[in-house]
């Protein structure tokens, strides 16, 4: 092999290697711009959780469980979907020891965030997936007279 054959040969590769670069960086950023991420927090001016979704895109198909100090989740609540930055009141918890909440994002992906001590922490899968929702948002917002 002369010495051009060589030099033709790395610069396909190096070619081959940034538009592979290229498409990879296209398709992440594709999707961050449709993720959702939910954050537990408090109400600045009551006692109430909220979840926020700081994310850019939908979160649907969501669940919201409030966890017990024994670890057990005391209810699971099937949610309405929750906008990009939009935000979900939660006055019917009852515990708040550890909160969780699995959506799926417009494409199908699976999502888990979880609070516990004031610290969220957010996983790309469904923490839970044997979750079966208890109650419906709407049902319980009316049950405690919000």
């Amino acid at each position: 092999m002369s010495v051009q054959d060589a030099l033709a040969l790395t610069a396909i590769a190096i070619s081959v290697g940034a538009a592979w670069i290229s498409v990879w960086s296209f398709l992440r950023g594709e999707r961050t711009s449709q993720e959702p991420v939910l954050v537990f927090a408090q109400s600045t001016d009551t006692t109430l959780w909220v979840l926020h979704n700081v994310g850019k895109g939908p979160a649907m198909d969501v669940l919201v469980g409030d966890g017990t100090r024994d670890g057990e989740w005391a209810q699971i609540a099937r949610c309405n979907p929750i906008a990009a930055g939009a935000s979900v009141d939660l006055p019917w918890l009852r515990h708040a020891w550890e909160l969780a909440t699995t959506y799926v994002d417009v494409t199908g992906r699976q999502y888990t965030s979880s609070c516990k001590d004031h610290r969220t922490t957010i996983d790309r899968r469904n923490k839970f997936p044997d979750w079966k929702p208890d109650d419906r948002e709407y049902n319980l917002r009316k049950m405690v007279g919000s």
